[in-house]
């Protein structure tokens, strides 16, 4: 099992000046919450984010990253746009969730909503 994070929202969970919500994230994923499930466009826009790269540094050293093969998410996600069938306009990150079995979404449905505290166990 993994989680997801949105490139939408990857600042407020790797950037030095992250959220209080986006903090309390970023530590139940440093301190053996489930790992970080990447793959297909959902990596390639992390990647773009200068602190998540710093962060997937030590996340590969220390475990805390699961990748998923991005041609599988990829062929996905142009699965589900074709069929026209999606609710979500991230296809790309539904596909990653679905190829990924993954536990738990970390996405901004709308530019107001804020970061909530993961609620475990």
């Amino acid at each position: 099992m993994g989680v997801i994070v949105d490139a939408n929202v990857a600042s407020e969970v790797f950037a030095p000046d992250r959220t209080e919500a986006g903090d309390a994230f970023r530590r139940w994923l440093n301190r053996g919450g489930p790992s970080l499930t990447c793959g297909g466009r959902n990596l390639a826009e992390l990647r773009k984010v200068g602190a998540f790269r710093v962060w997937e540094k030590t996340a590969i050293r220390f475990q805390r990253i699961r990748y998923e093969d991005s041609q599988t998410v990829n062929e996905r996600t142009d699965a589900l746009i074709e069929e026209d069938d999606c609710e979500s306009d991230d296809q790309h990150v539904i596909a990653l969730a679905n190829v990924g079995r993954t536990l738990a979404l970390l996405e901004r449905r709308t530019p107001a909503t804020r970061l909530q505290e993961p609620r475990l166990g």
